[in-house]
């Protein structure tokens, strides 16, 4: 199975929510700056390049102060650079973040098969495979042979990990009580790969809320949401406007015209964040209906490819570390083979 097929096999489990994930963003994005103040809504930022700092630009009645945040605000406008620096609106970051967190519960809410199949890409992958399980045992195994161990532990996960992990973990007991007997019946090493195999299919919502939380990941997918975040905010300012005034896109952007569009804003000073909120909001979910299959694509890729590459171990690692008790369960079985 190609990361292809299971990046397909992913998206058209998710089809389903498309709607009910379209609502959600809009209604979090449009709760998170409804809230804001107009002075937040409308400042603006510049920075000299990607990951330098920041410098704020607010909207003043001061001339010299004025007349520099309308420098920059046009570029933003236009989607344009100011004297080589980067522009951009105060709320981006924000507004990134709240998406990004409707996402993982876009996942989340498909979480059992989810992380199946990421476990699959793992798997199906001899290095990836081999990283993952030096991260299982890394911590746990140090009185027994880990060869062994290892090569049994993925046979056994290869072979019976499609029928385990799809089980729900609030619903995974009658599994467990058969690995238990299972184990019960085998020979100690093979009673821990058993108890290894169940353990790590109860905890496959572990994988999903490590993954999204990994700063390569978020960086990759802040990049590629911040495209359409930017394209949003910049088209709800100008509806907003056009709705207002009467004057055309190309109008809005003249120095000359600058002045009436101050008034605007200052005419409707109190409603401003309302109004920016939901012109956002409805923005932002027509972006994600048209680019859903396209973007999701794209996350889970950057996924597949840190989780069969040098994120593997660690995450065999981190999945371990989630249940103590389960670890000095595997810990006694240690010290019987290793007697």
């Amino acid at each position: 199975m190609s990361n292809q097929k299971i990046i397909n096999e992913i998206i058209e489990s998710l089809k389903g929510k498309k709607e009910s994930f379209l609502t959600q963003v809009e209604s979090d994005v449009y709760q998170h700056i409804r809230v804001k103040s107009t002075i937040e809504c409308l400042t603006i930022t510049t920075q000299k390049s990607s990951g330098s700092a920041r410098i704020k630009w607010e909207p003043s009645l001061i001339p010299d102060e004025g007349f520099d945040y309308v420098r920059r605000l046009i570029p933003f406008l236009r989607k344009k650079n100011y004297n080589g620096q980067i522009v951009d609106s105060a709320l981006t970051e924000g507004i990134i973040e709240v998406v990004i967190n409707s996402f993982n519960k876009l996942y989340q809410s498909n979480n059992e098969i989810i992380a199946k199949k990421l476990v699959d890409a793992i798997l199906i992958n001899e290095k990836a495979s081999n990283a993952f399980l030096d991260g299982v045992l890394s911590s746990k195994f140090s009185n027994v042979s880990k060869s062994y161990i290892k090569s049994a532990a993925l046979g056994a996960l290869k072979t019976q990990f499609a029928s385990i992990a799809p089980v729900v973990r609030d619903s995974a007991a009658p599994v467990i009580a058969k690995a238990t007997a299972l184990a019960a019946s085998t020979p100690i090493i093979k009673s821990i790969i058993a108890k290894l195999t169940i353990y790590i299919a109860a905890h496959l919502h572990v994988i999903l809320a490590k993954l999204i939380a990994v700063p390569a990941i978020k960086i990759a997918i802040a990049a590629l949401i911040k495209k359409f975040v930017i394209a949003a905010i910049v088209a709800a300012i100008v509806k907003f406007i056009v709705v207002k005034t009467g004057m055309s896109v190309g109008a809005i952007v003249a120095v000359v015209l600058v002045p009436i569009v101050v008034y605007l804003i200052v005419k409707e000073w109190n409603n401003f964040p309302e109004n920016l909120a939901r012109g956002i909001a409805e923005e932002i979910r027509k972006e994600l209906r048209n680019e859903f299959v396209k973007t999701n694509e794209t996350i889970l890729s950057e996924i597949l490819t840190y989780i069969t590459g040098s994120y593997a171990k660690n995450l065999g690692i981190l999945i371990m570390d989630e249940d103590p008790v389960f670890a000095k369960e595997i810990d006694k079985l240690i010290k019987i083979v290793g007697s």
